[in-house]
């Protein structure tokens, strides 16, 4: 979304929701060589590039990620991120 905040003009906010799924050939060979698996990996990722200023801008991201390296068996991740622009 450009421009989230009517004073923000040059500021982007962005949301996305990615999935991927495994298929049967890799569960197959995963699960006969005793790995667990489940079936799909899905990320949340929430970013915010602000403008700071014409030479400089900022950009959190943050992206949460369910079933990493479509591992049941693994925790939920949680990346955070900090991009930095100089422009001259």
């Amino acid at each position: 979304m450009q421009a989230p905040f009517d004073r923000r003009s040059d500021d982007q906010l962005g949301l996305a929701i990615a999935s991927a799924g495994a298929g049967d050939a890799y569960l197959d060979a995963l699960l006969s060589s005793g790995g667990a698996s489940g079936k799909h990996e899905t990320i949340w990722e929430l970013t915010y590039r602000a403008t700071v200023n014409n030479h400089f801008v900022v950009q959190p991201d943050i992206q949460f990620i369910k079933n990493p390296a479509m591992d049941a068996t693994l925790a939920a991740a949680v990346v955070i991120a900090l991009r930095f622009e100089l422009r001259y």
